[in-house]
C-alpha cells in the first residue's frame, strides 16, 4: 500500500498512478482508503479537479521512502544471511533523504554486518521505475572468502 501511496503522492493524480502502477484507478483508490482507514486519518484532499495531500500526507511522503527501504534491506539480508555469501549492495536512496538519516543508516549496517559493503546511490523517484524494469535490483551479489560460513571459498 506504501508503493501505491507514493505513486498518488509523486502524480498527485489517480488516474494517472494507476496507469504507471499498472492496476486499475478504483482497485488504486480503494487500497489508498484502505490505508487512510488502518491509519485513521485521510491522506489527501479530493476534489473533482486535484488532489492534494494533507499534513499526514506529507508526513508519510517523508516517511515511506524509509519504511520500505528498511523493508527491503531486512528482506535482502535474510536471504543474504540464509545463502552464507558475503556481498555488496546499492542503497538507492532519494534526495529528500537526509544527510543524518543516511549516514546514521550506514553507520548501522556496518557495525551490524561488518562484511557487507555499501554503495550509496541518489536516485530520483521517478528514475527507479525505469532502472527496475531494466533488471537493477538494487544489489548484486558477490561472493566473496568468509571464514566460517556456508558457500565460503
Amino acid at each position: 500500500m506504501l508503493r501505491y501511496f507514493l505513486a498518488v503522492a509523486e502524480e498527485l493524480h489517480f488516474g494517472r498512478a494507476a496507469t504507471r502502477l499498472y492496476i486499475a484507478q478504483p482497485s488504486l483508490s480503494h487500497q489508498i482508503r484502505k490505508l487512510e482507514d488502518t491509519l485513521g486519518t485521510p491522506l489527501f484532499v479530493r476534489s473533482n479537479r486535484r488532489v492534494q495531500l494533507t499534513a499526514a500526507g506529507r508526513t508519510l511522503v517523508r516517511e515511506a521512502p524509509k519504511a520500505l527501504a528498511a523493508l527491503e534491506q531486512a528482506v535482502q539480508l535474510t536471504r543474504l544471511a540464509g545463502s552464507g555469501f558475503a556481498t555488496t549492495i546499492r542503497l538507492g536512496y532519494t534526495p529528500v533523504t537526509g544527510f543524518d538519516t543516511l549516514t546514521t543508516l550506514l553507520g548501522a549496517i556496518r557495525e551490524d554486518h561488518p562484511d557487507l559493503l555499501v554503495d550509496p546511490r541518489e536516485f530520483f523517484s521517478a528514475e527507479i521505475p525505469d532502472r527496475l524494469r531494466a533488471g537493477d535490483r538494487g544489489y548484486r551479489s558477490r561472493p566473496r572468502t568468509t571464514a566460517g560460513r556456508r558457500g565460503s571459498r
